[in-house]
């Protein structure tokens, strides 16, 4: 089983010092990019010890308008370049939810798990998307006015026969990528946020994806608004 490289990019102006407390759990397969200017403020150097054994990385950058967002963003384009097609997630630590339409543009870009959280968390996360849109089931009917709990039902039997068919995979692991998908179907950016949870549930989460990608954007395509 491969391992999963997690980098954290902390924007240090908008977040504090206790959101950094769960750093104790990580570990060498982390990586920690602080981002701050000369105007942040100081981390006690009890926190920065508490990172453990992850790899720790501090950037200062000029104190100017959206200069840290922008230096932040720039350099988690650079690492998804540099890590290429790498099993690598990429966590920005911020409560500034502008950086949520960067992440959706760089979804378009990549196959690459990228999420926001407001601290370091290492319990499961919802993505930023989903956050956004917890609950909100997409006001849509699907043609010929079948019922979404039957249509789930079929897209259910879908994927379990498109991930078994491609062969190594535990029925366990087949049920429960079907589970993730047939929750997201009905909701905002439906196929955006199966590719998220699968990639931060599964270690080949995203080989996952593209075999049941088919089916993904053809449930997509059948949903039209009311």
């Amino acid at each position: 089983m491969s391992i999963i490289e997690t980098y954290y990019l902390i924007d240090y102006e908008n977040v504090s010092e206790s959101d950094l407390s769960c750093s104790n759990k990580l570990g060498p397969h982390d990586h920690i990019h602080i981002f701050s200017t000369e105007n942040a403020r100081k981390i006690d150097i009890k926190t920065l010890s508490a990172f453990n054994l992850s790899e720790q990385h501090s950037h200062m950058v000029p104190a100017k308008k959206q200069s840290l967002d922008m230096h932040l963003v720039s350099y988690l384009g650079y690492l998804i370049g540099k890590n290429n097609n790498s099993k690598c997630k990429y966590v920005i630590v911020s409560k500034d939810t502008d950086y949520d339409n960067i992440i959706s543009f760089l979804h378009e870009l990549s196959s690459s798990v990228i999420t926001r959280q407001t601290k370091i968390d290492l319990t499961p996360q919802k993505t930023s998307s989903q956050n956004s849109m917890a609950g909100k089931t997409i006001k849509k009917t699907v043609k010929g006015n079948t019922t979404l709990s039957k249509r789930k039902v079929q897209l259910n039997a879908e994927i379990q026969k498109a991930v078994s068919a491609a062969g190594g995979y535990k029925k366990s692991a087949i049920n429960k990528a079907a589970s993730i998908v047939v929750k997201h179907y009905g909701k905002e950016n439906f196929a955006r946020n199966v590719h998220n949870e699968l990639g931060a549930t599964y270690d080949d989460g995203l080989d996952i994806y593209k075999i049941i990608k088919p089916i993904l954007n053809k449930y997509s395509s059948e949903i039209m608004k009311k």
